[in-house]
């Protein structure tokens, strides 16, 4: 990182960012082009759960390559100023990047236990399989982690 003075180093401020933020953008490689994609989220264990529809683009590409850069971020505000040069940006932000894998069976459902939990309070269960049958749990392996703060947000003025 090159900017040493923003880097979050205490994984407890990491993991606060990853459990309060409400969804996360997923990178993946497609080719000559990059695909990215917004999804709900959850953080648990060193794990990154995500969840969508069991067809589509993110599951073709997942598919033939299971790599992803997963990028979350809040606390977002323009900091103004008096001359457009010394405008700013005030945010959080955690970048991780691993590997996915499909779950299914009691995997999967446990993948949207640990979903259900962060967003309802709950885990929602059971999970029939004919009711998640169409739908894709996905688990990420973090092999690396990274948080930055910036701005008013560095100051701790939040």
């Amino acid at each position: 990182m090159r900017r040493r003075d923003k880097e979050l180093s205490d994984p407890g401020e990491i993991k606060n960012i990853l459990a309060s933020s409400l969804f996360c953008h997923v990178g993946l490689s497609d080719g000559d082009f990059p695909y990215c994609v917004p999804m709900c989220f959850a953080y648990h264990k060193e794990k990154v759960y995500l969840h969508g529809a069991g067809q589509g683009k993110k599951i073709e590409i997942l598919n033939n390559n299971p790599r992803v850069c997963i990028i979350v971020e809040q606390e977002c505000s323009l900091i103004k100023s008096s001359t457009s040069c010394e405008y700013g940006m005030a945010y959080e932000s955690v970048m991780i990047q691993g590997t996915a894998r499909f779950l299914s069976g009691a995997e999967k459902s446990r993948g949207l236990e640990i979903i259900s939990t962060k967003y309802v309070g709950a885990p929602g269960g059971p999970y029939p399989d004919n009711q998640i049958s169409g739908i894709a749990v996905i688990e990420v392996t973090v092999e690396s982690c990274s948080g930055r703060r910036s701005g008013m947000a560095a100051s701790g003025l939040r």
